[in-house]
Protein backbone atom coordinates (compact mmCIF):
# COMPACT_ATOMS: atom_id res chain seq x y z
CA UNK A 1 0.00 0.00 0.00
CA UNK A 2 2.90 2.15 1.02
CA UNK A 3 4.10 1.83 -2.49
CA UNK A 4 0.92 2.52 -4.62
CA UNK A 5 0.87 5.79 -2.35
CA UNK A 6 4.25 7.02 -3.59
CA UNK A 7 3.52 6.26 -6.53
CA UNK A 8 0.59 7.97 -7.11
CA UNK A 9 2.14 11.03 -5.22
CA UNK A 10 4.85 11.09 -8.13
CA UNK A 11 2.37 11.09 -10.59
CA UNK A 12 1.18 14.25 -8.80
CA UNK A 13 4.23 15.93 -8.92
CA UNK A 14 5.18 14.81 -12.78
CA UNK A 15 1.41 16.74 -13.31
CA UNK A 16 2.94 19.57 -11.57
CA UNK A 17 5.77 19.66 -13.73
CA UNK A 18 3.99 19.16 -16.57
CA UNK A 19 1.90 22.22 -15.71
CA UNK A 20 5.26 23.72 -15.09
CA UNK A 21 6.61 23.75 -18.34
CA UNK A 22 3.38 24.38 -19.98
CA UNK A 23 2.37 27.59 -18.09
CA UNK A 24 5.84 28.16 -17.02
CA UNK A 25 5.34 31.32 -19.59
CA UNK A 26 2.53 33.08 -18.15
CA UNK A 27 4.45 33.91 -15.13
CA UNK A 28 7.99 34.37 -16.74
CA UNK A 29 6.37 37.10 -18.71
CA UNK A 30 5.77 39.23 -15.99
CA UNK A 31 8.89 37.79 -13.90
CA UNK A 32 11.97 38.22 -15.95
CA UNK A 33 14.24 36.42 -13.69
CA UNK A 34 11.90 33.29 -14.09
CA UNK A 35 12.99 33.25 -17.75
CA UNK A 36 15.81 31.43 -17.53
CA UNK A 37 14.70 29.48 -14.93
CA UNK A 38 12.00 28.16 -17.38
CA UNK A 39 14.15 27.84 -20.09
CA UNK A 40 16.71 25.40 -18.15
CA UNK A 41 13.71 23.51 -17.42
CA UNK A 42 12.65 23.05 -21.22
CA UNK A 43 15.47 22.24 -22.37
CA UNK A 44 16.49 20.11 -20.35
CA UNK A 45 12.85 17.99 -20.73
CA UNK A 46 13.36 18.71 -24.66
CA UNK A 47 16.82 16.37 -24.10
CA UNK A 48 15.43 14.00 -22.31
CA UNK A 49 12.45 13.42 -24.77
CA UNK A 50 14.93 13.53 -28.01
CA UNK A 51 17.51 11.63 -26.67
CA UNK A 52 14.75 8.97 -25.87
CA UNK A 53 15.25 8.84 -22.29
CA UNK A 54 12.17 8.03 -19.78
CA UNK A 55 12.11 11.12 -17.40
CA UNK A 56 13.29 10.17 -13.88
CA UNK A 57 10.44 10.48 -12.43
CA UNK A 58 8.48 7.89 -14.95
CA UNK A 59 11.49 5.75 -13.90
CA UNK A 60 10.72 6.11 -10.45
CA UNK A 61 6.83 5.75 -9.87
CA UNK A 62 7.28 2.40 -12.34
CA UNK A 63 9.63 1.27 -9.89
CA UNK A 64 7.49 1.99 -6.94
CA UNK A 65 4.30 0.48 -9.01
CA UNK A 66 6.27 -2.10 -9.23
CA UNK A 67 6.85 -3.40 -5.69
CA UNK A 68 3.27 -2.68 -5.15
CA UNK A 69 2.03 -4.42 -8.54
CA UNK A 70 4.42 -5.92 -11.36
CA UNK A 71 1.42 -5.43 -13.73
CA UNK A 72 0.59 -1.53 -13.28
CA UNK A 73 4.00 -0.43 -14.63
CA UNK A 74 3.75 0.76 -18.49
CA UNK A 75 6.37 1.51 -20.89
CA UNK A 76 5.35 4.78 -22.29
CA UNK A 77 6.13 8.13 -21.57
CA UNK A 78 3.81 9.79 -18.00
CA UNK A 79 2.03 12.08 -21.27
CA UNK A 80 1.30 9.25 -23.12
CA UNK A 81 0.17 7.40 -20.12
CA UNK A 82 -2.26 9.56 -18.09
CA UNK A 83 -2.45 12.78 -20.43
CA UNK A 84 -3.65 11.73 -23.74
CA UNK A 85 -6.52 9.71 -22.72
CA UNK A 86 -7.57 12.68 -20.34
CA UNK A 87 -7.71 14.57 -23.67
CA UNK A 88 -9.01 11.39 -25.22
CA UNK A 89 -5.98 11.78 -27.85
CA UNK A 90 -4.22 8.89 -29.11
CA UNK A 91 -0.76 10.01 -28.66
CA UNK A 92 2.38 8.66 -29.99
CA UNK A 93 6.23 9.25 -28.24
CA UNK A 94 6.82 10.89 -31.32
CA UNK A 95 4.06 13.06 -31.26
CA UNK A 96 5.15 14.68 -27.70
CA UNK A 97 8.55 14.63 -28.57
CA UNK A 98 7.59 16.91 -31.86
CA UNK A 99 5.51 19.25 -29.59
CA UNK A 100 7.84 19.40 -26.91
CA UNK A 101 10.27 20.40 -29.28
CA UNK A 102 7.85 23.30 -31.03
CA UNK A 103 7.32 24.24 -27.51
CA UNK A 104 10.98 25.03 -27.15
CA UNK A 105 11.79 26.25 -30.04
CA UNK A 106 9.00 28.93 -29.57
CA UNK A 107 9.93 29.85 -25.98
CA UNK A 108 13.43 29.81 -26.90
CA UNK A 109 12.85 32.39 -29.63
CA UNK A 110 10.24 34.39 -27.37
CA UNK A 111 12.61 34.78 -24.51
CA UNK A 112 15.58 35.84 -26.68
CA UNK A 113 12.78 38.62 -28.41
CA UNK A 114 12.41 39.36 -24.91
CA UNK A 115 15.49 39.62 -23.53
CA UNK A 116 16.86 41.63 -27.06
CA UNK A 117 14.04 44.27 -26.67
CA UNK A 118 14.86 44.71 -23.23
CA UNK A 119 15.72 49.02 -22.47
CA UNK A 120 18.62 49.50 -20.57
CA UNK A 121 18.05 50.91 -17.24
CA UNK A 122 19.10 55.00 -16.82
CA UNK A 123 21.57 54.77 -13.70
CA UNK A 124 21.01 56.94 -10.68
CA UNK A 125 22.47 59.99 -10.64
Amino acid sequence: MLYKLLADGIVVLHALNVAYILLGPLWAWRHPWFRLVHLVSLWWVFFVFAGGFYCPMTNFENSLRYHYNPAATYSTGFVVRYIGPMLWWDLTKPQVVGAMTAWTAFWTLAYAWLWARKKPTARAR
